[in-house]
Parts: C-alpha cells; structure tokens; sequence
C-alpha cells in the first residue's frame, strides 16, 4: 500500500476517532508528524492529548507520535475487541502489556461492568497509563511485567519504540536498562481473584514461555493478543492450548492476532 493511501487512512481515523475539532486535527496530522520527525531525527515521544468518544465513554487521552499504529489498530479498527465478545458479559479482565492503556480503555467502554486488570513495566508507559485511566473506575493499573517467576528482572527500552519494551534483551543501540518487578501469569490470575473472563496480551516474544508455565490459564474462556513470530512459532504457541478454539490473523509480515476461545469457532488464516 502506497504512504499516500495510508496516510489517508490515517487522516480518516483521527476524524473518526476525535471527539472535537481539536482532537481530530491532532489524530489526523499524527502519522506526517511521526514521519517528519524520523526523517530529522527528532524525538518521537513528545506527549500530546485527543479526546475520544468510545461508546458511551468520553476521554482525554494522552499519546506520543510513536503510539499512533496503536490508536489505529486497538480504537479505530477490530483489534482485540472482537464483536463476538459481546455475546456473554465480562467481569475480569486482565490486560498483559497494556502499554498506554488503549486497549483497557476499549474494553472499558464495552464493558462497564467488568474490572479492567492492566500490567505494564515500562515506565514511560505506565506513566501514560495512570494518565489515560485516572477516575474510570473499572480499570486498575499495576506496575509490573508478566513473566517465569515472582521477583525482579531487567527491562529493556527503546525510548523510540516504547510498544518494543521487553524481559529480553533489546539489540538496539538506542536502548536503555531497568529493571522491574514480574510476576508468572498464575500469580495474577489469583491476584485479580481467579475468575477471569479474558486475557489480552502483547508481551513482546515472551508468549511461549509465560502460558507454557501457566496453569490457570485453561480455565479462561478466552484470550486474545498479538504474536511477531514466524508461523512456526505461532502453531507451538497454539499447541498449548487444546481445549480452545483458535483463529489466526495475519497483519503483517511475521504478525499476527491470535484469538483463543472454548466456545467454539474455526481456525482462519488469511
């Protein structure tokens, strides 16, 4: 697809999306801003504010340049609200890699009753997280990184690409050192209080080792998240989970939503 067509694409999100006048100029220009800056070699991570309207949730969120893909992806398109989560109420939530907390703000809005459970270790994140989901009261934030074992652990960030920030270490040059707290996906589970009705995840190559240890995860009705893995990698992941239904789609090279459910369905991949 050519950066024109994208582009547009882009300015028609941020006119969908912004609640105002103002919001839908910023979400519009996002994406130039975001490629300007790049090409002089300016920092991506200036904050701004749009106000969104997301069903019958208004809020003023807070964003860098970098996290526009993840408006488009989580707010604007399908993402990981599938339409048929609907069909059954959700009480428990548990958002693995919530990075600025677009996602647990969706779910939020489509489900007001249930309670929002958010993990992100990244700092900066997670700054951006308590910003974006002050006063909702469904949703808590937990400054942690899901994981193999209770304790702490380096954490590796790309100031450039926070959606990148990982357990494993980062090649890049560009990246700096933590460390943060982490907790295997068992202990959140009981933490959140065991009945959880789904698991949205995007823990960055951590996949396979957090929910191969992970017991209590067979007992959650669904879970959806994103994997960048080759499709090898992606079957092993799914091999773990012989009781639910799973459906695969592709978004990228090497990129794919991965949908997991015990109610029934049909593998796709497209």
């Amino acid at each position: 697809m050519s950066k024109f067509h994208t582009g547009l694409k882009y300015v028609s999100m941020g006119l969908g999306l912004g609640a105002d006048v103002y919001s839908k100029w910023v979400l519009a220009s996002m994406l130039p801003r975001l490629r300007l800056y790049k090409a002089l070699g300016l920092s991506t991570s200036n904050v701004y504010t749009a106000t969104v309207q997301l069903e019958d949730l208004e809020r003023t969120l807070y964003f860098r340049e970098q996290d526009i893909f993840t408006f488009r992806e989580v707010l604007f398109g399908e993402g990981y609200l599938r339409p048929d989560l609907r069909k059954k109420p959700l009480r428990c939530i548990v958002d693995l890699g919530a990075h600025v907390g677009l996602a647990a703000t969706r779910f939020a809005a489509a489900f007001p009753q249930a309670r929002v459970h958010c993990y992100e270790p990244d700092p900066e994140n997670f700054r951006l997280l308590k910003l974006n989901t002050q006063d909702v009261p469904n949703i808590s934030v937990h400054h942690e990184a899901v994981g193999t074992a209770i304790g702490k652990a380096n954490f590796y960030i790309n100031p450039e690409r926070h959606t990148a920030s990982s357990l494993k270490p980062n090649q890049s040059e560009a990246c700096k050192i933590g460390v943060c707290n982490v907790k295997p996906l068992d202990a959140i589970i009981e933490e959140v209080g065991g009945a959880v009705d789904l698991i949205k995840f995007d823990i960055e190559d951590l996949e396979y080792q957090v929910f191969s240890q992970s017991q209590l995860v067979h007992h959650v009705n669904r879970l959806v998240g994103e994997i960048k893995a080759p499709l090898t990698e992606i079957d092993r992941f799914l091999s773990l989970f012989p009781s639910h239904t799973p459906e695969t789609r592709q978004a990228a090279k090497h990129m794919y939503y991965i949908y997991l459910s015990h109610s029934g369905g049909q593998v796709v991949r497209s």
